[in-house]
């Protein structure tokens, strides 16, 4: 017996409206993507009062934020572990080498 369901056009029409994004987004020259991706990095790493109003922010540069806000905190997380120690020496946490050498 097969699973009937019920006729949902917003899902007809999400489909759509994926398959025009992905048209339009294939129409873009890669050296142009490149172009519109430095140019929103180097917004995100410049002290700019408006980057941060996401009402004045198109859909691509809210996107590019949120990928460059979670490879920002992946990076981090990453670099602190070097900081980090399990070791204990005389009851007590011993230092990690590398925050002695800071």
């Amino acid at each position: 017996m097969s699973d009937l369901q019920k006729f949902d056009p917003s899902q007809l029409m999400q489909g759509v409206r994926d398959r025009v994004k992905a048209t339009f987004v294939s129409l873009i020259p890669d050296e142009q993507w490149e172009k519109m991706i430095q140019k929103e990095v180097d917004d995100f790493f410049k002290l700019d009062s408006h980057y941060n109003d996401s009402s004045r922010a198109s859909p691509f540069k809210l996107l590019v934020r949120k990928v460059l806000e979670e490879l920002a905190k992946e990076k981090l997380h990453t670099y602190m572990q070097t900081f980090t120690s399990d070791l204990w020496e005389n009851n007590a946490p011993k230092l990690n080498e590398e925050l002695k050498k800071h």
